[in-house]
Formats: structure tokens, C-alpha cells, sequence
């Protein structure tokens, strides 16, 4: 028998939602652990009480489990079990899933009520198998759940993803940590900027899979379930981006992608092409006395450029849209002679700088390609004669 005096209790209380499919779902759950006593507390969720409410309305994350949820944070029970297309991310601060099921069924299908049309409201009855995956929900520090959950985790077997930043593009600014995780990566999933033929120096399987403007290798979506995928065959994967994963990179999104599916993923920041460009160019972005404030904004699309209001900015991928970038800038009453610095292909042996007044910028001929920088404001003359 399971020693649970270790929590103070006779025996382990289970929340779960009362329909009769879920109560046998967890029944055959705990057959995995037939030494362990336990009962279970049925609880109504906002839908089971609510079963008018459409699957295509707007409802919260947390519509099927916000209940289970504060049963467990209020100690009402010890563990929560339900489906695992129903957890919520983020998860309740204070709670974590301790066990992941296997699953041999991984279908699902949707029937119509009383044959109403599928997008009419109270239309649709979602049927499941017993086989479906589960997610079993506790407070978080609880080691002694997490350890007898433990032996019927299934992701014991999944790999994990680094999501990692290759720097501005030159190999010598790569991190010592981002250079470990290449090193021990089953599978390299790399940018279109990045410099292929360094990575031939790593074992791992190359895959393409960055984006340019109108040149994309794979669109963000598939590139998001080949990084799960790998991940749940057990595989060590490395996400390599240019510069620094958070900062225009999606980064963001692949992690929460994965986050949500329960992989075990950890950032590797990079050096982002902003702070590179100015140690380069010998640009500071902040000088007492000159600018107090920068701020990072992306050079398109056209829709999504914006001036903030600070000393220093910097504009990201703006080769297509420079000239709209400049125009705006006067049109949010910033000087048109205004010192500026393009910085192209910054760090790699085709780097140029080029810096000038607004007006001249404007007046230009030069044509630029990507990748390219923009930084705009008086920190440019520091360390670069600029005629008045």
C-alpha cells in the first residue's frame, strides 16, 4: 500500500468533472496504480451546468477546468484529472501537471444535437474515447504526487527543445550555451539567415526552416508541430534563430506552442542584431545627456510601423519599407535632419554602415538589401562626424 500518511490523508481525493465517461477515465487511470486508495469527488464544471452554450462561442481557457482548479487550490482535493484538450495555458499560478497519459486513441469527433446545423448554437456533442489523453493537475512542489504519478508519465519519453538565438551572423558571437545545445541536437531547425555551412560542424539533421520576405521555406504553423513532433519522439531539438529568439523572431510563439503541449523547452537568448549593430558601428543606444530611452520596432509591414516616443529607435527588416519609415518619422514631428545609421548585413564580411541625415537618406540613391538595420537618433553622431 501506498504510504499517503506522508500527506495526512487515509486516501488520495481525485476531482473530476461528473459525467459518466470521465469517472471511467479516471477509474481505468488508477487501475495503473492499483496500490493506491483513493476517491473521487465529482465536481459540475461552468459546461456541465451550462450545456447550452455553443463549442464555437468565445468561451475562457479554463471553461471546462476552472472548477477542478480551485478544488485543488482550496485543498477541497489532492489531484485533478481531465482531458488534456482541455488544460488550460497558462495553468492557475500554484498548480502543475504532474503525469501526462499515454494515449493509443488519439481521435476525436463531433456529432450534431438533434441534427441542428454544426454552427448553430447548443449544436454540437463532443464525443471522446476512453483512450484519450489525460492530464493529472496538483499543487505545485508536491514531489511526493509527482513521484507516484511518475511511473504512468509518458513524457519520460519525449525529447526536449531548445529554442536558441545564433546571434547577428557571425559563428563568434554565438553563446557557449547555444553552442552546447547544437552540439547535442538529434535535429537543427535553422533560419534562412543563418550560415548553413557552419552547422555542418554539428551532428544533427538540418532542416530549413526560416522565413524571408516572400521566400518562406515552411509557414510558422507546420514549422510549430515538425518541432512538437520531434519532441514527442524523444529527439533533442534545437530551434536556431538569428539574433535573439524573443525579439522579432517568433520565438514567443514556438514556445507557447509547445508550452502548451507539455514539452519540456528552454530559451537560449542570442545576441540580437540591435545591441551587435551598435557595439559594431560603435552606436550607443543610450548616452547620458543625449538619449535616456530606446525602443525595438519592426520595419514592416507597412500597417505595423509605429515612432514610440523615445531618444533612440531602432527599426528591424526595414529594406522594403525605409523610405515609409522615414516619412514617418517626420510625420510624428521628429527633425528631418535627424541623424540615422543603416547597418547592412552587420557582422558578416558584407557589412556596411552608411550614416547621414534624414533628409539625405531620403535624398538617396543606395539601394539596400536584407538583413537591415535602422537606428535613428542623436546617439549616431557620437562616434560618427554627421554635417550639420
Amino acid at each position: 500500500m501506498i504510504h499517503l500518511k506522508k500527506l495526512n490523508m487515509n486516501r488520495l481525493k481525485i476531482v473530476t468533472r461528473s459525467g459518466s465517461l470521465v469517472i471511467k477515465q479516471v477509474e481505468e487511470l488508477m487501475m495503473l496504480l492499483p496500490n493506491v486508495t483513493y476517491e473521487i469527488l465529482k465536481i459540475q464544471s461552468h459546461v456541465d451546468k451550462h450545456k447550452e452554450i455553443s463549442l464555437y462561442a468565445n468561451t475562457p481557457t479554463d471553461f471546462f477546468t476552472r472548477k477542478l482548479d480551485e478544488a485543488i487550490l482550496s485543498d477541497e482535493g489532492d489531484i485533478a484529472i481531465h482531458s488534456a484538450k482541455n488544460l488550460p495555458y497558462p495553468l492557475p499560478a500554484g498548480l502543475d501537471v504532474i503525469a501526462l497519459t499515454d494515449s493509443s486513441d488519439k481521435t476525436d469527433c463531433m456529432i450534431s444535437n438533434n441534427n441542428r446545423k454544426l454552427n448553430e448554437p447548443a449544436s454540437q456533442v463532443k464525443t471522446k474515447s476512453l483512450q484519450e489523453q489525460l492530464v493529472v493537475i496538483a499543487k505545485k512542489e508536491n514531489l511526493f504526487l509527482k513521484n507516484l504519478f511518475s511511473p504512468i508519465d509518458c513524457r519520460k519519453k519525449y525529447g526536449k527543445v531548445y529554442i536558441a538565438g545564433f546571434g547577428p551572423g557571425d559563428p563568434e558571437l554565438l553563446t557557449i550555451k547555444a553552442q552546447k545545445a547544437l552540439q547535442q541536437a538529434d535535429i537543427i531547425f535553422y533560419d534562412s539567415l543563418l550560415d548553413d555551412t557552419y552547422l555542418e560542424n554539428f551532428k544533427g539533421k538540418k532542416i530549413k526552416a526560416g522565413k524571408r520576405k516572400d521566400l518562406h521555406m515552411k509557414e510558422q504553423d507546420e514549422i510549430n508541430e515538425l518541432l512538437y513532433r520531434a519532441a514527442i519522439s524523444g529527439k533533442k531539438v534545437v530551434r536556431i534563430k538569428g539574433g535573439d529568439p524573443m525579439i522579432f523572431g517568433r520565438g514567443g510563439e514556438e514556445f507557447c506552442y509547445l508550452k502548451q503541449r507539455l514539452i519540456d523547452v528552454e530559451i537560449i537568448p542570442g545576441i540580437t542584431s540591435a545591441l551587435a549593430a551598435a557595439a559594431i558601428a560603435g552606436i550607443p543606444l543610450t548616452q547620458r545627456g543625449i538619449s535616456s530611452s530606446v525602443s525595438f520596432c519592426t520595419g514592416h509591414p507597412e500597417s505595423s510601423i509605429h515612432i514610440p516616443d523615445t531618444d533612440t529607435i531602432v527599426f528591424y527588416m526595414p529594406a522594403s519599407t525605409l523610405h515609409i519609415i522615414l516619412n514617418k518619422l517626420i510625420a510624428a514631428g521628429r527633425p528631418t535632419n535627424i541623424p540615422i545609421a543603416l547597418i547592412e548585413n552587420i557582422s558578416l564580411p558584407g557589412q556596411r554602415i552608411i550614416t547621414g541625415r534624414l533628409y539625405e537618406i531620403l535624398k538617396g540613391t543606395n539601394i539596400f538589401q536584407s538583413p537591415l538595420l535602422v537606428i535613428a537618433g542623436n546617439t549616431v553622431m557620437v562616434n560618427h562626424s554627421i554635417i550639420k
